[in-house]
């Protein structure tokens, strides 16, 4: 995936796995540039010559993978001209990915309707094994890159999607060439919660369960940039999109610290890593929460503010490609049948289980990524103490104030009432609503303990 992406880019040639023990470049070729088996096992730095020659107004690249020719490996190990792109995954995601491709004997997708669906067995024998030598694999590289004095971009498979990590890529590799918009050629193959790929989900081992549901709903690891920050308080807001943030902004700008109630704190965001953690100095025992919401009355408000016709913030381009590709109707403005409406919002939602599995190539909006990913995200930079409900917000911001020896200026603390479109939800939803729900965000409902709606 990564490499039709990075192909994308005129000045940029990847020749797939020149060095594949099975074929030369792709599955099923015997021969690439006059190199046979033999040739190139022999002389496997000439068919690195042989490609730049090829095209040498290019920059060219290949994959390689362990197994593949150690020669070749230890010398781009090595060689300070060579840019080197190190992609990392969740090694029980990465594990269980191969043993289904060997199994389907499909290791590329283009076309959701060829999609190969195959549960496998997990053997808790074979991922140790697996998982041994893939760390002892990635130790080695770490090693000899510190060894030889060089460096390499290291990239999350999460990443591979998107537009500053492969604008940020053809960069580092000096192509100064800038892309808004990747054409997704290939789809992920196996984009189902990890114990649906596994006929024998009771053996899967809990730690690593847990990290790969982290990373399989193609949620991103949030930066720094989103929290906000009490400047003179040890208190951190995680935001959710779609939540009550104005709310809890509004809340944190009226703390002090200062029995004379004086200036109440400034709330501060954007920050970058450095400016976090000079921060994060100053407040090492800082507070950091965050306020979830039910998911069927926040996918309802990302539908009616990002996609329905009359929405306040609308995204076009999601609204033009879910129209034309997945024939979501949208209700015309001034349309308030509730049976449209309804029909409409169904169909969104049953586009976002597919979306949220990374099986779509529409991107995964923070207004509407399941809230375990992005709570999941926050945790890599510092592990959250609350996890408030939007329904318990004003007893928790009380719990806050007296955890925190602060007090708030404000009469009253704003709660869930300040958002509208609940009673909208009411009046569209039935069973249905519920259940596609649940199918959307079923790592929510777990999650979090989360009932019905209604």
């Amino acid at each position: 995936m990564l490499e039709r992406n990075l192909s994308q880019f005129k000045k940029l040639v990847v020749h797939g796995e020149l060095f594949n023990p099975s074929f030369i470049g792709k599955s099923g070729r015997e021969s690439y540039l006059d190199f046979d088996f033999q040739k190139r096992n022999e002389n496997p730095f000439d068919l690195i010559e042989a490609a730049r020659a090829s095209m040498p107004e290019k920059v060219h690249g290949f994959r390689i993978f362990q197994g593949h020719n150690r020669s070749i490996f230890e010398k781009i190990l090595e060689d300070p001209e060579c840019g080197r792109i190190i992609l990392e995954r969740n090694p029980l995601d990465s594990f269980l990915s191969l043993k289904i491709a060997r199994a389907t004997q499909q290791w590329m997708l283009r076309d959701e309707s060829k999609r190969r669906a195959e549960k496998v067995g997990f053997v808790a024998s074979e991922f140790e094994e697996y998982l041994e030598e893939r760390t002892e694999f990635y130790m080695n590289i770490r090693n000899m890159l510190q060894s030889n004095g060089q460096t390499a971009m290291w990239i999350d498979y999460d990443r591979i999607q998107d537009n500053l990590t492969l604008n940020g890529i053809a960069s580092y590799l000096g192509v100064d060439e800038k892309l808004n918009k990747f054409a997704q050629i290939t789809l992920r193959q196996n984009p189902e919660p990890v114990w649906d790929k596994v006929t024998n989900p009771q053996d899967l081992p809990t730690r690593q369960v847990g990290a790969a549901s982290d990373f399989a709903l193609n949620g991103t690891i949030l930066p720094t940039k989103r929290l906000l920050l009490c400047r003179d308080i040890p208190l951190i807001f995680a935001p959710i999109r779609a939540g009550i943030d104005a709310q809890v902004t509004a809340w944190m700008e009226s703390l002090s610290n200062d029995d004379r109630m004086g200036l109440a704190t400034f709330v501060v965001g954007g920050l970058d890593r450095s400016e976090f953690a000079a921060w994060r100095r100053k407040h090492s025992a800082a507070t950091m929460f965050t306020v979830i919401r039910h998911p069927l009355i926040r996918a309802f408000d990302a539908y009616l503010n990002h996609i329905a016709r009359a929405s306040t913030q609308p995204f076009p381009s999601i609204q033009q490609h879910l129209e034309a590709k997945y024939d979501l109707k949208l209700p015309e403005i001034g349309d308030e049948n509730p049976a449209t409406i309804r029909g409409a919002f169904h169909q969104f939602l049953a586009f976002l289980e597919r979306n949220l599995l990374g099986a779509t190539n529409i991107r995964t909006d923070q207004n509407w990524a399941a809230q375990t990913t992005l709570i999941a995200g926050y945790s890599k930079i510092l592990p959250l103490s609350l996890i408030a409900r939007e329904g318990q917000w004003v007893r928790s911001a009380k719990y806050l104030e007296e955890s925190l020896g602060v007090t708030s200026c404000l009469k009253t603390v704003a709660g869930a009432a300040a958002i509208g479109n609940e009673s909208f939800l009411a009046e569209i939803y039935n069973s249905d609503t519920e259940a596609l729900s649940r199918r959307a965000y079923a790592a929510d409902y777990a999650n979090f303990g989360w009932g019905d709606w209604a």
